[in-house]
């Protein structure tokens, strides 16, 4: 932690979450690839844990790559709802997440604006903008109103 100009200690912390992006074979293993995902987290980011990281630190910056869509406007074809990376218990975990007093400062600024993170490399997928936002940053409640610019 450091001093930082909003008068109070401040913390940044960058994750990766690990993604279950592995052939599937039926809706069975699909299921139970995501519960292995969440054993891979960092133990700090566990939903229980949460609010005892948010009081210890109530100015908390987290910025990472979830692999996650949270919300229909961060796919390009919010149809593919059996794809990993949109499936309902991810969107349902990364939701849970930002229910433990986080917001997520882009879509905070920018409830209607549709940008992607990330891109395909086959079927020309970034020059066609067929995207996915996978990387948040997210930020304890108390902040929002000092966001000033993202992208």
């Amino acid at each position: 932690m450091r001093n930082s100009p909003l008068g109070s200690s401040m913390a940044t912390r960058r994750i990766m979450q690990p993604s279950p992006r592995v052939q599937r074979q039926g809706k069975k293993e699909k299921v139970q690839r995501f519960p292995v995902t969440l054993s891979m987290s960092p133990p700090t980011f566990s939903i229980p844990k949460m609010p005892l990281l948010n009081k210890s630190i109530p100015n908390l910056i987290i910025c990472g790559d979830y692999n996650i869509c949270h919300e229909e406007i961060d796919i390009h074809n919010p149809k593919m709802k059996n794809v990993s990376g949109f499936l309902p218990e991810e969107r349902k975990w990364l939701g849970g997440f930002m229910d433990t007093g986080f917001i997520d400062a882009f879509r905070f600024l920018h409830p209607e604006r549709q940008e992607y993170s990330w891109w395909s490399y086959r079927f020309n997928a970034r020059k066609n903008n067929k995207g996915w936002r996978i990387d948040y940053q997210s930020v304890t409640d108390n902040l929002k109103d000092k966001i000033k610019w993202i992208s």
